[in-house]
């Protein structure tokens, strides 16, 4: 931002909201309102107690934004916290990341931990970590190979995509753990209410109802009933309640 001020906190500051060049919180830092800024990088601690829009948020360390959030880059490989909505452009999530309200995107990348309180729309939905979304996932492409705890209550997209990763030394492990985590978090599978789409691949998925045109229903899925409009593959290794063509 041209003319713009630029903060650097390295110890322990507070500051008002206001316009900003570039903002670094390397110690613990709050700021007090509203904050406008080209780039935020928080490799300490960082708290935002109003409205944020920012170009570029950088989040090493542990940030918390107590309003809403809006932006261009979000790139997470710390801890990061969001009260308000969030609408970001492009969301790459390599830590650990929570939105307690509606999130807007036109890009998610999340290889570490991802919840989402309500609903979560995006263009394109890439996970290889884990996620927990108590809403509605809504897509137009959704991408996950399964390396931890997947879920949504329901989602919505044109395709999706789903395996698990290869079993590793720590999938014995998950496989105990499993049982004591409830029906939302088994670590193995994506699971969700309903599942709806276009083209849908899925593996290692339980859901209650999937309805799609070209559904592929592979190893490892638990489905109560899927209805299709075009073709239908199950996987001997699958489970389907009940098959519904819709003519």
């Amino acid at each position: 931002m041209e003319g713009s001020q630029n903060i650097n906190i390295s110890g322990t500051g507070k500051i008002n909201g206001g316009k900003f060049g570039e903002v670094s919180i390397s110690g613990s830092g709050q700021i007090l309102g509203d904050v406008e800024a080209d780039r935020i990088e928080v490799s300490g601690m960082g708290t935002f107690k109003g409205r944020t829009k920012i170009q570029r948020f950088i989040i090493n360390g542990n940030g918390t934004v107590e309003g809403e959030l809006e932006g261009s880059e979000l790139n997470i490989t710390g801890n990061f916290k969001v009260n308000g909505s969030a609408k970001v452009k492009d969301i790459r999530n390599q830590g650990r990341a929570r939105f307690d309200a509606d999130v807007k995107a036109e890009k998610v990348v999340c290889s570490g931990y991802l919840g989402v309180r309500k609903n979560l729309e995006t263009e394109n939905f890439d996970c290889n970590g884990s996620f927990a979304i108590d809403g509605l996932l809504n897509a137009n492409k959704v991408k996950v190979e399964i390396n931890g705890f997947c879920y949504a209550r329901e989602i919505g997209c044109e395709e999706i995509f789903v395996r698990c990763t290869p079993l590793t030394p720590w999938s014995f492990l998950h496989k105990i753990i499993t049982p004591f985590l409830g029906a939302k978090r088994e670590l193995d599978k994506l699971t969700t209410e309903v599942l709806e789409g276009t083209i849908i691949n899925i593996s290692s998925t339980n859901a209650k109802i999937v309805r799609g045109n070209d559904v592929r229903i592979g190893p490892g899925c638990n489905i109560g009933e899927v209805e299709y409009s075009g073709s239908l593959e199950v996987d001997a290794q699958a489970v389907v309640g009940k098959q519904t063509k819709i003519i």
